[in-house]
């Protein structure tokens, strides 16, 4: 999405603004009285739910290792459906914003940047209308198949409203928030491949040969989603313009899916542009993360 390009303007309006010094500083209870517009960086862990991902493709084969194989006519096949299950590993949350301070009232525009390893079990195959493949017959092939996803990483760009409580908690001023946005998701280095090969036992001759049916695909599968976020933390004044931090945030995404071609696979032959879709689960991620921010008025 275009707009994730604001992360990056946004990171040389934090530092430009940054070195502005106050333009009257006050004592901390006077800086906390009146308007004033700020800067903002944060750092710390965030971890995410599973994910669910179903795939499709409309692929008319019937491959070697499959009940229907070698039948006369060949089975009629629609198509393919699969599914997995992702684990998501805690990782990294970065983020920058700029925002305006009204009495107790704040509203912000926010970008940040969060990834998780991810590591992906396969749970189920079907044929493209959801009923079961047969049992795989005792056949002379070996079938070998390598799925993996290195990473799922999450662009946000959100607009942020907060309440503060000035001095609830003594030296440290809590406050709630409210955000919503939008979200990239990338699925980065999603990876499939398969290959057949005759059993050392075989002595069959394959027309066409094993390899035909071989097939790969790597991708990285991209979507843009709404975003909503929930915030609460609290700040302890460093000086009257200084403020240090610890911001939790409970965030969400709806589904997503992407499309994308194969490097390699049988039905190219027929169809040059073949493809699949993946669909996945929205995703539910946290973060605690230190908040540095900079008061830069009255």
């Amino acid at each position: 999405m275009r707009s994730f390009s604001a992360l990056f303007g946004l990171a040389w309006i934090f530092l430009a603004l940054w070195q502005i010094p106050p333009a009257n500083a006050q004592s901390g209870s006077a800086a906390q009285a009146g308007p004033a517009w700020y800067v903002a960086v944060s750092g710390g862990g965030a971890g995410s739910n599973g994910l669910g991902q179903e795939g499709w493709n409309r692929d008319s084969l019937c491959y070697p290792d499959m009940a229907c194989f070698g039948q006369e006519p060949p089975a009629a096949i629609s198509g393919y459906r699969w599914r997995y299950d992702i684990d998501l590993d805690n990782g990294a949350a970065f983020g920058l914003a700029a925002g305006r301070r009204i009495g107790r009232a704040r509203l912000e525009l926010a970008a940040g940047q969060q990834r998780n390893r991810a590591d992906q079990q396969f749970t189920a195959l079907s044929y493209y209308d959801g009923s079961p493949l047969p049992p795989p017959p005792d056949t002379p092939v070996d079938a070998n198949a390598r799925t993996r996803i290195d990473r799922v990483n999450l662009r946000q760009l959100s607009v942020n409203a907060y309440y503060d409580f000035p001095g609830a908690w003594g030296a440290l001023s809590p406050y709630l928030g409210v955000g919503l946005g939008r979200a990239q998701v990338e699925i980065a280095g999603l990876h499939y491949s398969s290959e057949y090969q005759a059993t050392e036992a075989a002595a069959t001759v394959f027309d066409p040969p094993l390899e035909f049916y071989n097939s790969e695909q790597n991708a990285d599968l991209k979507d843009n989603v709404l975003l909503w976020r929930l915030h609460a933390g609290a700040d302890y004044a460093l000086s009257s313009h200084t403020l240090l931090g610890l911001k939790l945030t409970w965030s969400g995404t709806r589904s997503f899916e992407a499309t994308a071609g194969y490097d390699a696979h049988a039905q190219h032959q027929s169809d040059p542009g073949f493809a699949n879709t993946n669909s996945f689960g929205g995703i539910r991620h946290w973060s605690a993360a230190l908040t540095l921010r900079r008061i830069l008025g009255n």
